[in-house]
């Protein structure tokens, strides 16, 4: 160093900067002027105080950072050093505040060497040790997989959880400020080098004034969300620009992200949107802290099993609900599985969720459903759910639909199955209740369409399921079923109600015309008078049958009773229709439907029939030697009704 500093004295030309490929006095005269206009140019100083600078590593709005070595230590360090000159008030209140943050404790911040002031610069010299800034792996193009860009920002997102729960920020988050260790550690530079990001200068006149709470949760939220489009930037493939500023950027551009947002909060960041659907929280409780998307995402991470991705695990469930289209890179893997002889049935309903279009086109072609193997429902049930949507294909489809989840496939067929009886018999009811001309297929596609979208709400969003039926009061004190209030609790929690989701499910998946028309005619409120034409009369009965249906969920006893009389009253006002012929109908339903067993206790509509070597439970108020059911169901029922009748008189 004083040997190059003799040579520039002596007119002789210095060394090249490793910079900008300048002479040293050049750069000199260049930082001269650049320090007289009060802001530091993207070209800095080689000897920076007692550092020798060696090369630029990246610029951001608010900060430079390069390696840099320090003879004294004989170490090379990163030194982030901020843009903008401090004048002597606000260089001694930056000290403190670099102090407060060199204190932050985390095994993924940098350690601080060195916080100071040097000419009014402010700078943070921190060990590079083993690590690579990403920044470094971008210029270099090395590959990354996706798991590990958003295990990166996940784990980042979480150190600066830390700080902001120190009431600490970072200042200028991007590419520069990440860094890999060869073990895969991530660790963040830079923490508080910028100076404007902890004070503000009051009307030009130098008093520096703390930033106030809102203040502090609004840099906070800037800070989140720049993470979110790094993340987003990363996994599109995007070159992010030298000195963006990615919180500004953040801000103006979440409108235009080539990733559809998620309705319900209108979240602006990839990130969010994952931690939304994995917290199920409003922004107030849960986004507000870059911590709780570092949570929400590690624990996706360490939930998941050791032999299942979790990334894969994660994308599909935030797919499954058309919120967020797939991973950039899974065609690569669509054009793998095609390209076999043969591909499980499981393999082949991934490919109608990650590309209904593909899948489509797919099992039009010839011989597409003779190299599948048949496992369970077959090829033909996904045939059926992509060409016409028979209630079998559905069934098909929901069933694979997620062959990570960790619950028994036996368990979950068994649910499933118990769904697809409740929308037969509701189809079923309904054709008893208002003759049909139409084959029994679009009867019993209209029932399912209804229950389209709470089936696959309660079975692949289970939290989400449990909000809405917390707001709704399916589980409180209100045994009524409240069809209006369970549409708007799924406005609040999903952004849209159930109607509407399950007309987006059945246009993404491709499904024909005529169950988009029919699930369109479908009325989305309670009708409030008598239909004046016969589809709209069987659609009325179609929603008093499935909710009967819902029944099913209450033991035998007064509530299921008062579920009755409240379903009586609600849809008296559509049509007029006696207590026993309406359970009439039920028997002769469940009559049609091969399950003779299956009959109505007491308004409760049981789907399991009892088995025949066990006697029906006597309940009270009944006589002791009760028929069997099994003997005559006709006689049964009768004396159900003539008990009620007692009880009501």
């Amino acid at each position: 160093m004083a040997e190059n500093q003799e040579k520039v004295r002596a007119g002789l030309p210095g060394k090249v900067c490793a910079f900008g490929q300048m002479p040293l006095r050049g750069v000199r005269r260049l930082a001269r002027a650049e320090s007289a206009k009060g802001c530091m140019s993207s070209v800095t100083l080689p000897h920076f105080g007692w550092f020798v600078l060696r090369r630029l590593l990246g610029r951001g709005a608010r900060t430079l950072t390069g390696l840099a070595f320090h003879p004294d230590w004989g170490q090379e360090v990163v030194l982030t050093v901020g843009r903008h000159r401090l004048n002597a008030e606000q260089a001694a209140a930056w000290r403190q505040h670099a102090q407060r943050v060199a204190r932050v404790q985390d095994p993924g911040l940098a350690p601080v060497l060195q916080a100071d002031v040097s000419e009014g610069w402010p700078y943070v010299a921190q060990a590079r040790e083993q690590y690579r800034l990403l920044y470094e792996w971008v210029e270099r193009q090395e590959p990354m997989r996706l798991t590990e860009v958003v295990r990166l920002v996940a784990e980042a997102s979480s150190v600066l959880g830390v700080l902001h729960g120190a009431q600490r920020l970072h200042g200028d988050v991007g590419l520069r400020a990440l860094a890999l260790s060869p073990e895969g550690r991530v660790r963040v530079y830079g923490a508080g080098a910028a100076a404007e990001s902890m004070w503000r200068n009051e009307l030009g006149s130098g008093v520096v004034a703390g930033m106030d709470r809102l203040e502090f949760q609004s840099r906070q939220g800037q800070e989140v969300r720049a993470v979110g489009l790094l993340l987003h930037r990363l996994l599109m493939g995007r070159v992010l620009p030298c000195g963006e500023d990615l919180a500004d950027a953040a801000a103006l551009q979440h409108w235009h992200l080539e990733w559809r947002e998620p309705l319900p909060y209108r979240i602006n960041d990839p990130l969010k949107a994952l931690a939304a659907k994995s917290l199920a929280m409003s922004p107030q409780e849960g986004f507000l802290s870059a911590r709780s998307l570092g949570e929400a995402l590690a624990a996706w991470r360490d939930d998941a099993r050791e032999d299942t991705d979790w990334l894969s695990q994660l994308d599909e469930r935030t797919h499954g609900g058309l919120w967020l289209p797939r991973w950039p890179g899974s065609r690569p893997l669509v054009d793998e599985v095609c390209a076999r002889d043969a591909f499980s049935h499981a393999e082949l309903v991934s490919i109608v969720l990650m590309d209904p279009g593909l899948a489509s086109g797919l099992l039009q072609g010839q011989g597409t459903a003779d190299r599948v193997e048949v496992r369970d429902a077959g090829a033909g049930g996904v045939s059926r759910a992509l060409a016409l949507i028979g209630t079998q294909g559905l069934k098909a489809l929901v069933d694979h639909a997620h062959v990570t989840d960790e619950v028994e496939p036996a368990a979950r067929r068994a649910g499933l199955e118990a769904l697809y009886q409740e929308a037969a018999l509701a189809a079923a009811m309904a054709e008893e209740l208002c003759p049909w001309s139409g084959d029994a297929e679009t009867v019993s596609l209209a029932a399912m369409l209804s229950l389209l979208s709470r089936m696959v709400v309660s079975r692949h969003f289970p939290e989400e399921w449990a909000q809405i039926e917390r707001l709704s009061g399916v589980q409180g004190e209100d045994v009524g079923w409240p069809r209006e209030a369970e549409e708007s609790a799924a406005r609040l929690v999903m952004g849209m109600d159930l109607q509407e989701l399950t007309q987006r499910l059945v246009q993404r998946l491709g499904w024909g015309q005529d169950a988009l028309r029919l699930l369109q005619a479908h009325p989305r409120r309670l009708p409030v008078k008598a239909p004046e034409d016969r589809m709209e009369e069987l659609r009325v009965y179609v929603g008093l049958a499935l909710d009967l249906c819902g029944m099913a969920r209450l033991e035998p006893g007064p509530r299921a009773d008062q579920w009755l009389q409240q379903v009586m009253v609600r849809w008296g006002r559509a049509v007029v229709i006696e207590r026993g012929m309406l359970l009439e109908a039920c028997q002769r339903a469940q009559s049609r439907l091969a399950r003779p067993l299956a009959v109505c206790r007491s308004g409760l509509l049981v789907l399991e029939p009892p088995r025949l070597d066990e006697a029906v439970p006597s309940r009270p108020g009944e006589p002791a030697g009760a028929p069997d059911v099994s003997a005559d169901p006709e006689a049964w029922l009768r004396q159900q009704l003539a008990a009620m009748e007692g009880r009501e008189g």
